[in-house]
């Protein structure tokens, strides 16, 4: 029997890494993606235009079932230290480019009754203190979600997102050093979090994500999950 085929980007690392193992570990074909290429991983920059083309080239005579949008960028800070730039990096990643791959792969999807996770943020729920950009981009993502669900749901394909709190990822690296909050390592931190149970471990948010693609949430679509330990409750708070 042929292995179903999964596309996972963002492989390399963090969320997209660990949801590329999970996938692998249920028989899976995964074809990873990221910025550079390694063991099990494609190099393609979906910051490009064409990056749905792209991602159809590689899979070549394959046909993909499944599709995990997990690459995301990241800019911290406030309207004026964030520029045009800074914004369309973000939106050519995080929003612009789960576009893409969707549309480039619907066929392949509508053909196996496929499914799709984007993997969102809890703060697309909720803002968080000079973090619009990447928040406003992040609550793009789950009407796009919600949108993808509407459309192809009539084909037999699933669109749902996962909104994940904080998860020890290097986004989140990149928002301690940025804050001021890691000290002088963001990855030592991080590891204590995770440790002391107060964010979550890559692989915690994969199993949410290996769960949306699997038949038992035959009767999921267009859902947003907040994987996130009700930081959404606390977020109004804390800001």
């Amino acid at each position: 029997m042929t292995a179903a085929v999964a596309v996972v980007t963002g492989a390399a690392s963090g969320i997209g890494q660990a949801v590329a193992a999970a996938l692998r570990a249920t028989g899976a074909d995964v074809l990873g993606i990221d910025r550079q290429d390694g063991p099990g991983i494609a190099a393609l920059d979906l910051a490009r235009p064409d990056a749905g083309e792209g991602v159809r080239a590689l899979l070549g005579a394959r046909q993909a079932a499944m599709l995990v949008n997990a690459a995301a960028v990241f800019h911290s800070g406030g309207l004026e230290a964030t520029d045009a730039g800074d914004w369309d990096r973000l939106y050519h990643v995080n929003l612009r480019a789960p576009y893409l791959l969707a549309r480039a792969l619907t066929p392949d999807l509508i053909a196996t009754r496929g499914a799709i996770v984007n993997v969102s943020s809890v703060n697309g729920q909720r803002n968080a203190r000079a973090n619009f950009a990447y928040d406003s981009l992040k609550a793009g993502l789950d009407h796009l979600t919600r949108g993808l669900a509407l459309e192809l749901g009539q084909h037999g394909v699933r669109v749902n997102a996962v909104a994940p709190g904080g998860t020890g990822t290097t986004g989140l690296g990149q928002w301690l050093n940025q804050s001021g909050r890691g000290g002088p390592s963001a990855d030592e931190v991080m590891a204590g979090l995770v440790t002391a149970g107060q964010i979550a471990h890559p692989a915690q948010i994969a199993d949410v994500v290996v769960f949306l693609l699997s038949p038992a949430a035959s009767w999921i679509n267009g859902a947003i999950i907040l994987a996130d330990n009700a930081a959404h409750l606390r977020m109004g708070q804390e800001n």
